[in-house]
């Protein structure tokens, strides 16, 4: 009998996701979250992204990763264009939510929150995000295939867990991101045989 094919998943985002995905295999983060058992993981970031530049560069790569569920990490660099309302950000980020379910047919895909920063660019920036984040929580719930995720320690600024920029995380961030994807990749995963048991 053929063995069950692993799901597949991918971390998609920031930064630190295109770090990892360079890191020599003995390193102290491991490009499969210690998962190598349970799930086949690939990491894609880019610097810079926003949701516009997403749909335009980066579907191909989704296609191509062909995942089975997806942990999207972004949203950061839409929070700081200050003449485009939260609003529209949210309803931005829930559309892409929207289009990977469907061109990729994604069993499901975990959205995480947009942390807050230490320095903002702007006053308004955190509270901001925190909207941002509480309209995408609300637009989910009615989404099929699709659930909010909150980085755990990671989402009070005052805590110290940024580099002197106030912006990027520091080794203690970083080490809890980490361990925020490693959990929400399991989550998904988690959900995913919920929903397919249903259908």
């Amino acid at each position: 009998m053929a063995a069950t094919a692993k799901p597949r998943a991918l971390v998609f985002g920031i930064n630190f996701c295109a770090v990892l995905a360079n890191l020599p295999a003995n390193s102290l983060y491991r490009r499969d979250f210690q998962l190598v058992h349970k799930v086949e993981v690939e990491l894609f970031g880019t610097g810079g992204r926003t949701v516009d530049k997403t749909i335009r560069f980066d579907l191909d790569a989704f296609r191509s990763s062909a995942p089975d569920v997806v942990v999207l990490e972004m949203g950061s660099n839409d929070a700081c264009e200050q003449d485009i309302c939260a609003e529209t950000i949210a309803s931005s980020r829930v559309v892409l939510t929207e289009l990977l379910i469907s061109e990729c047919k994604l069993q499901l895909i975990v959205v995480c929150h947009i942390l807050p920063r230490k320095h903002p660019p702007f006053q308004e920036y955190n509270d901001r995000v925190r909207q941002i984040n509480a309209l995408v929580s609300e637009a989910l719930l009615h989404i099929k295939r699709a659930k909010s995720w909150r980085h755990r320690g990671l989402i009070y600024p005052s805590a110290e867990i940024y580099l002197a920029d106030g912006i990027h995380l520091n080794e203690g961030g970083n080490r809890a991101l980490y361990k925020s994807y490693r959990g929400a990749i399991l989550f998904a995963l988690s959900q995913s045989r919920k929903y397919l048991s249903l259908h």
